[in-house]
């Protein structure tokens, strides 16, 4: 509306111009008349079209999951062994239904080695 009454305003004032003659004062009038019927007939459009309501819907209801944490099990470092174990002659086999037993022993520097014992 408001640039209805501006395009109005605009067309008072440019109409007394004494450079124009009758034809350009009446082809300014029909456009400024144009505009301003364009302008009703939008306003009484739209006041008489009717906004659509929202419909609620009964649904189910969403319950939302609790954010899972992954956490990352704590590493444990295990340093290496100080005395390391060695076995004496490992390429024995006892026969099937045997076991191979072995003696713990320590040498002269603390380490753990064992030393085969016999099959039973």
């Amino acid at each position: 509306m408001k640039k209805a009454l501006a395009l109005i305003l605009a067309a008072t004032v440019a109409t007394p111009t004494l450079a124009w003659g009758d034809r350009e004062q009446g082809v300014l009038q029909g456009i400024v008349g144009t505009l301003i019927l364009q302008q009703m007939h939008r306003n009484s459009h739209a006041s008489q079209v009717p906004h659509p309501q929202p419909v609620y819907v009964p649904g189910p209801v969403i319950v939302q999951q609790p954010p899972v944490v992954v956490q990352q099990p704590p590493v444990v470092y295990q340093p290496a062994p100080q005395n390391p174990i060695i076995l004496q002659n490992t390429g024995i086999v006892c026969p099937q239904g045997l076991s191979a037993f072995f003696n713990q022993r320590i040498d002269r520097y603390g380490r753990i080695y064992y030393v085969f014992d016999g099959c039973r």
